[in-house]
């Protein structure tokens, strides 16, 4: 090999590591340039583009909780079931090694609640409406668990807001309705 060809060799392959090297330590700024483009889009009610955006941060920064975050949320707005059904499972992946992300448990209810699946949406309502202390997504659980068939149960969460907020009207006017 000549002293040309082993330098051209050389060369070539820290160009190589150097661009392998930048991939992997750039992953998250690419992955946050790709959520902003969702952002654009979705700004522009481009919903089903921003999916996709969204879908390719994820991609590149497996776990990232702002590209999750706002897929869940398109995907709700656009109420497509494939949509959801993968909202549901990228959030139990990431549920599964962040058990306190309420934010994303709340997403998830409301994906599962788009499905049907009322009963899981109420259990994750729940929890995230007792941990956070917040009464809307306790209601909300309230009206999961009714639309699951457990009206004293709901009645229980709609108390559960209550003691979390007396003035809290909606949890009032479920109690008087059902």
């Amino acid at each position: 090999m000549t002293e040309t060809n082993a330098t051209f060799l050389r060369n070539s392959m820290v160009a190589v590591c150097a661009a392998l090297a930048s991939g992997v330590l750039l992953r998250p700024q690419i992955a946050s340039s790709l959520v902003a483009r969702g952002d654009q889009r979705l700004y522009r009610a481009s919903v089903r583009d921003s999916l996709f955006y969204y879908r390719r941060a994820m991609a590149f920064a497996p776990g990232d909780r702002a590209a999750l975050d706002r897929y869940a949320f398109a995907a709700i707005l656009l109420r497509d079931r494939g949509s959801l059904r993968d909202a549901v499972a990228d959030a139990s992946r990431y549920l599964a090694t962040h058990p306190f992300d309420e934010d994303i448990r709340t997403d998830r209810a409301f994906a599962l609640r788009l499905q049907g699946e009322d009963a899981q949406a109420r259990r994750d309502f729940s929890i995230a409406g007792a941990r956070t202390r917040d009464p809307r997504l306790l209601a909300l659980a309230g009206y999961a668990a009714l639309r699951a068939g457990d009206r004293r149960g709901a009645r229980g969460l709609w108390r559960d807001a209550l003691a979390v907020d007396r003035s809290f009207a909606p949890a009032s006017l479920a109690l008087a309705r059902h």
